[in-house]
């Protein structure tokens, strides 16, 4: 049989042993615990950011379909435009031409009349540097830098029922 005193100490042990392994067990359980509560707010993050990115694919989706809609009316707008110029001009309505001396004009359908505009404009520059002086400003005579239009001429060309020629 064993004395009381080395029943005590062995009790103490016994005592001290589960306690270690008890409280062990609970920071485990607890750390557990935090692991659980850490997965389950990481699974909470990923759900909202699923959520969020399945929001913005509505959205991209709807706007994707907004964009093919507005083309789409650009594309029936343009064609109604294209048709109702093409319907507005008569087959005989005069063109505008250029001929081979590259003078803009007017020729009817049936290339019978026609009419084409030239004109002439001869300019004067002058660019003076300080040629002011005293005695030229007394006379009157001060040499000034711009340009001058010395001559202007408008005209037109063409011909009539297919014969004259002006």
């Amino acid at each position: 049989m064993l004395r009381p005193v080395h029943m005590t100490k062995m009790l103490h042990r016994k005592f001290a042993s589960r306690a270690v392994i008890g409280g062990m067990a609970w920071l485990l359980g607890s750390a557990a615990g935090m692991a659980q509560d850490s997965n389950a707010s990481l699974h909470n993050q990923i759900d909202a950011l699923k959520a969020e990115m399945s929001q913005m694919q509505q959205k991209l989706q709807a706007l994707q379909q907004q964009e093919q809609k507005n083309e789409e009316r650009a594309n029936v707008a343009a064609q109604a435009a294209q048709q109702a110029v093409a319907h507005t001009l008569p087959p005989n309505a005069p063109r505008v031409t250029e001929s081979a001396t590259h003078r803009f004009g007017l020729t009817s359908a049936d290339g019978q009349n026609a009419i084409e505009f030239t004109g002439r404009l001869h300019l004067d520059t002058a660019w003076y540097l300080n040629t002011r002086s005293d005695l030229a400003s007394a006379r009157g005579d001060d040499l000034d830098s711009g340009i001058n239009a010395r001559r202007a001429r408008i005209g037109v060309d063409g011909r009539f029922m297919g014969d004259w020629a002006y």
